[in-house]
Formats: structure tokens, sequence, C-alpha cells
């Protein structure tokens, strides 16, 4: 017979052991999104804006549901919508490119922050430098009061906001103006390729200096995102809500991403982590008693 408190040791061990390979076990059944690799769509970029400093929108016809009438629209912002549920994109970058001469080239990567960490689908994530040195709309702080359940799917980050995100240049203008989405992977995956004036998945003209460029669609699943190729431009913007077009006639519907975070919680999957614990114990406790003999 073992000596008891060796049995109790390696009782100990053997349930350790194999409460571990069930937590991994939890893992792979309790989140998969967390093993699941970015696909293309995941995140996609919904609008932008291309109206140049001192210059209005629409040239003065138009406006933005957020920031009204203001020369620039607001300065250099983008503005992306989650289509993917509990998308974590920390590390990944967005990479704009134009036809300057200089000052052509850069890029902003989503920090470590949590709050990328488990992004729910349907919602919009806005992304803009503070016009301080021109006529404009001012200052924008970062704003994370979003709450979906309440109603509220709009998060706002300030390009300067180095708590949540590093930015490397930042210009959004009508020089042919492009951007794609790049994941945390190295080398990286594109989960959205260049995306702007004369670019595959553009369906529009040319962009002016008082317009702004959109998506006049949908956002799709991303098993349905080569259907996306509705991207155009426009004279009135919505910085932090929907897409509007054709005169406000049409707006973006965004129910179906939005319908699966509102869903009610499936209750299994929440009592399968204590359960598997729970079982843990139990093995533990058997081996400990089956050494003792």
């Amino acid at each position: 017979m073992l000596d008891p408190s060796s049995a109790w040791q390696v009782g100990l061990r053997e349930g350790v052991r194999v409460a571990g390979w069930l937590g991994v076990l939890c893992c792979l059944i309790v989140a998969p999104g967390v093993l699941r690799a970015a696909q293309p769509g995941d995140l996609i970029l919904n609008e932008f804006n291309a109206v140049t400093t001192g210059n209005f929108l629409g040239l003065g016809s138009g406006s933005d549901s957020f920031l009204g009438v203001v020369p620039g629209n607001g300065g250099n912002w983008v503005e992306l919508v989650v289509v993917a549920d509990h998308l974590d994109v920390r590390g990944w970058t967005l990479e704009w490119e134009n036809a300057d001469l200089d000052n052509n080239t850069g890029r902003l990567v989503f920090g470590q922050s949590l709050l990328w960490a488990d992004l729910r689908a349907g919602t919009l994530i806005t992304i803009r430098e503070d016009d301080l040195g021109a006529p404009g709309f001012g200052a924008l702080p970062t704003d994370l009061s979003f709450d979906p359940q309440a109603g509220d799917w709009w998060i706002h980050i300030n390009a300067d906001d180095v708590g949540h995100l590093f930015k490397l240049g930042f210009k959004v203008d009508n020089d042919g103006w492009a951007m794609r989405i790049l994941d945390a992977s190295s080398p990286a995956n594109v989960v959205q390729d260049f995306v702007g004036e004369n670019r595959p998945l553009w369906a529009g003209t040319a962009v002016s200096s008082s317009e702004v460029g959109k998506l006049k669609q949908n956002p799709s699943a991303a098993a349905a995102f080569a259907a996306l190729q509705n991207y155009d431009d426009g004279d009135s913007s919505t910085f932090g809500s929907p897409n509007t077009w054709a005169g406000g006639a049409l707006v973006q519907d965004l129910s179906t991403l939005r319908a699966q975070v509102l869903a009610p919680p499936a209750p299994v999957p929440g009592l399968l982590p204590g359960l598997l614990v729970l079982l843990a114990a139990l093995l533990g406790f058997v081996a400990f008693r089956v050494l003792r003999v």
C-alpha cells in the first residue's frame, strides 16, 4: 500500500493534470472565437471623409448627422463596422495610401487594450484626428460609453489616444486615397484589401474635395464578403451612425449583424465551465482514493 501522503500527492497531481486537459476542452467548446483565425470581411471600412480643410460637405449643401455643417467635415476620420461577432483586433493594422508625392502612406495600429479583445457584430468604430489647427469641428475625445443592450453601438477613438491606438501617420483625402485592414499575424492576413477611389470595390466616380466615400450597402457576413462591391462617393455623411444615401431615402441596415448580440445567451455553455471544473475535482478525488488502496 502506498504511503498516504504520497498517495495524496499523486492524486493531487493527477487531478491537476486532468483539470488542465479539461480546461483546454472548455476553451475549445466555450470560446471558439479566441482560436478562430481572421477571415476576409470580419472588419470593414464603412465611411471615410475626403472633404479638405476649408471646404464644406456637398459644397455647403450637405451635412453630417453628428458633426453638422463645419469646414472640413471634421477633418481626418474613418468609420469601420464590425461584421464578425466576438472579434479580437488587438495588433490589427489600418494601412492607408494616396497619390501625393510625399506623406503618402501611414497606418493606425490597434493596441493591446481589452477594448479590442471582444468586439461585437454591428458595432461602429470611428477614428478621428482633432482638427485644432484650422476652423472645423475641434476636439472630440475618445468615447467608450457604448452599450449595445441600450441601443448604443458606437465606439469613438481619438487618433492620438495612445492607450488604444498607435498612429504612424494619418491622413484622409481625395487624392486617390485608399485603406486596407490587416490582422496581427506574421505575415499579416488581409482582412479587407484596399478600398478607395478607383480600387476594385469602388463603384462610384472620382471623389471630390467636398465629398465622402461610403459603403452604400448593408454589411454582410464574411462568407458573402465578395458581394461587397458598392463603395461610392457622396455629399452627406453619418459619423458614428449607419450610412445613408439616395438623399437619405436609403439607410444602411445593421440589424442582422446585431441580432446575434441581442439574442438571449444559451444556458448550457454558461454552465459548462463549472461542470468541467467539478468533474476534474471528482476525478482527482477518485485518483486519490484508488492510489491509497
